[in-house]
């Protein structure tokens, strides 16, 4: 019974620890895609090093705001609520971007 317990454990934990793994490949995914829509409309890697540095720039700003709110609020409220309004931005976006590129 003991064995049988610490091997669903381990499964458990497994897939934990790999979960961080599947999600920064879909990250990096998603930012090598948006590099290659930036480059690809404008022909030119110029703009890309202008947003690479002010998305750097946000995501210093941002992680100091976000450790605030985290320290005032319960976390998992947050990071439900991060998740919902990222999904709705994307939403909002997504549509606007596709037209805007397949339209030029």
């Amino acid at each position: 019974m003991d064995f049988i317990m610490t091997n669903h454990l381990k499964r458990t934990y497994v897939s934990l620890m790999l979960s961080p793994f599947f999600s920064q490949i879909g990250s990096a995914i998603y930012v090598l895609g948006l590099n290659w829509l930036i480059v690809k409309s404008t022909g030119t890697t110029q703009l890309l090093g202008i947003i690479e540095g002010i998305g750097g720039f946000a995501f210093l700003i941002g992680d100091l705001l976000v450790g605030l709110l985290v320290d005032q609020h319960n976390r998992k409220y947050v990071l439900i609520w991060t998740d919902i309004i990222a999904s709705l931005v994307l939403q909002i976006l997504s549509p606007q971007l596709l037209v805007a590129f397949y339209w030029q």
